[in-house]
């Protein structure tokens, strides 16, 4: 089922009309998104020259062998909100626009099939002040990055490659995709043999050990992690693990191409693979709310040594919100090559 048709243009007109109003709360807007992502580009993007490509380029007085570079950088594909409660996306203009279709089809869906209020999501004392609860619920979008076109205008020497997130394009919302993101029902029978620990960590090298965030699996909004910004750290990782995989049974979102290439705009691209643990070409993660930040990093950083604060720092550290939201970038490695003729091979150094 698509969430792109109808969506995008009210996002669109939104952000340009909404992202000049000063936030009247603690939360971010377009242009928050869009200057924070620029801000990170020397520290996020990490443009490297990967080799060579090959092409055969025929005319009526014969064929010749072309080459083009390969090259390969970040680009910013999605923003990914974890937040504390249905349709109460801290990023303005998304709440804006698509809060009350969110409210909607929780109140004339999921909710009409149990006895259940859709506001609190699927548990009450997930709020960061409740750092004793033992499962955290978070509510999670992923929606098409609204710098995705801009970062495609830097001038390179060579490049860049084409970002496959349309802008401001909804992909995943936990609201939509209520039945799965709060019971699971189809996730634990099609995937009855992953939550195990050790099966897929949300963790530094991907493994189960001392220190964990924890299982990717079940993919859904609870998650027993009482530290409240790790809690939103599994819900936005577990929404881009959603998104950048194709066919997930019962889910409701769109795919964000993913593994493979594809030729668009003049390229060939060679796509990210879909979002794993530990493997930072598929996606690392760039914070704007609560804090700020100019640079990218795995989620699941093993903080043990960091201090009795640690990389959530309960509910003083600047990264742990007291409303329980939270938003990310999410930054994925493209390699690609500019189209002269028809494709033959590539080499990589």
């Amino acid at each position: 089922m698509t969430l792109k048709s109808m969506a995008r243009p009210v996002c669109v007109a939104a952000a340009l009309m909404l992202g000049l109003v000063p936030a009247a709360r603690a939360e971010v807007n377009t242009i928050d998104i869009t200057q924070d992502t620029m801000s990170a580009l020397p520290s996020c993007l990490d443009f490297r020259l990967e080799g060579v490509c090959f092409w055969l380029r025929c005319s009526w007085t014969g064929c010749s062998i072309r080459t083009s570079i390969r090259l390969g950088h970040y680009i910013p594909d999605l923003v990914i909100s974890a937040y504390h409660e249905a349709a109460e996306n801290p990023w303005r203009e998304i709440r804006k626009t698509l809060g009350h279709a969110q409210e909607l089809a929780l109140e004339q869906g999921f909710a009409a099939l149990i006895d259940y209020d859709p506001g609190e999501g699927a548990q009450h004392d997930s709020r960061p002040a409740r750092n004793h609860a033992t499962v955290t619920y978070k509510e999670a979008d992923a929606i098409g990055h609204p710098a995705a076109d801009i970062v495609e205008d830097i001038p390179l020497p060579e490049g860049p490659c084409p970002s496959a997130a349309d802008m401001m394009t909804p992909y995943y919302q936990s609201a939509i995709d209520a039945i799965e993101w709060r019971l699971g029902v189809v996730e634990f029978v099609a995937h009855a043999h992953k939550p195990f620990p050790g099966i897929e960590e949300l963790s530094e090298d991907g493994s189960w050990g001392l220190q964990t965030w924890g299982a990717v699996y079940p993919r859904v909004g609870q998650t027993p992690q009482p530290e409240d910004a790790k809690a939103a750290g599994m819900a936005a990782f577990r929404a881009g693990h959603i998104t950048t995989r194709s066919g997930e049974p019962a889910r409701v979102y769109d795919h964000l191409s993913s593994g493979g290439t594809t030729s668009t705009a003049g390229y060939r691209v060679w796509l990210p693979d879909p979002l794993k643990p530990a493997d930072a070409k598929t996606g690392t993660f760039q914070m704007h709310h609560p804090r700020s930040e100019s640079s990218c990093e795995i989620l699941g950083v093993d903080d043990r040594f960091d201090g009795l604060d640690g990389w959530a720092g309960g509910t003083s550290s600047s990264r742990t919100d007291l409303d329980g939201d939270y938003v990310w970038s999410m930054w994925r490695r493209y390699s690609c090559c500019e189209r002269e003729g028809s494709f033959i091979t590539s080499v990589s150094w």
